[in-house]
């Protein structure tokens, strides 16, 4: 499924690798209105260092604040003059990319969670004959 929206919009639906659509888009949207659980499609974006235009739902479940690493904005005319204002504005572009993915590479990295599962492993291990409070 490919649906074309004048010169510059195209939708694709299902795609076997993302990173070459990622490396050829100025900005990225999640216009999520419903939905649950963490959004790791959110975090792919971040991490590839590109700027990410998203609505509250979008960006549930997880560490991302607005106007520091991704726009969020909740009401049709609010989020297109986000992806506008990002499409005009390099350098806040740039900005926005390069905050979220410190903020993946921070906090979401495989190394980041994998020490955060060996401390709570190490935890239980210590603590198991502790009674729940």
């Amino acid at each position: 499924l490919t649906a074309e929206f004048g010169k510059s919009v195209t939708i694709h639906g299902f795609v076997p690798d993302i990173r070459d659509f990622l490396a050829h888009s100025a900005v990225l949207v999640v216009p999520l209105r419903v939905g649950g659980g963490m959004r790791l499609k959110l975090l792919d974006f971040f991490a590839s260092g590109k700027a990410v235009v998203t609505t509250t739902i979008g960006a549930e479940g997880n560490l991302a604040k607005d106007s520091v690493h991704a726009l969020i904005r909740d009401t049709a005319d609010g989020f297109a003059e986000a992806v506008l204002q990002l499409l005009a504005d390099s350098k806040l572009r740039t900005q926005l990319g390069t905050s979220s993915r410190e903020l993946v590479m921070q906090h979401y990295s495989w190394q980041t969670i994998a020490k955060d599962f060996t401390r709570l492993y190490e935890w239980v291990l210590t603590n198991r004959d502790a009674r729940p409070v």
